[in-house]
């Protein structure tokens, strides 16, 4: 039996695959960013309820403009 190993703090993990494509390579910064924060709030016990609203993005320096641009980007690029 392999004991369960549990990290100290939580992480975020994005695959190789994702970062090394091309569709990741043509992203904004800005749409970089906004996925990152969309990965980081997907936790076991959340069902899946990530959120990219202004009022939640504006804490992270995100203005309507830019965080508008940056999900159509994501969008755009199949993520």
């Amino acid at each position: 039996m392999v004991a369960k190993t549990f990290t100290k703090h939580p992480y975020a993990a994005i695959e190789h695959r994702v970062i090394d494509s091309p569709a990741f390579a043509d992203l904004t910064f800005s749409a970089r960013s906004l996925l990152i924060l969309i990965v980081r709030q997907l936790t076991k016990t959340n069902n899946g309820h990530l959120q990219a609203t202004h009022t939640y993005m504006k804490e992270f320096g995100f203005s309507a403009n830019t965080l508008s641009r940056a999900t159509k980007d994501l969008i755009a690029h199949g993520f």
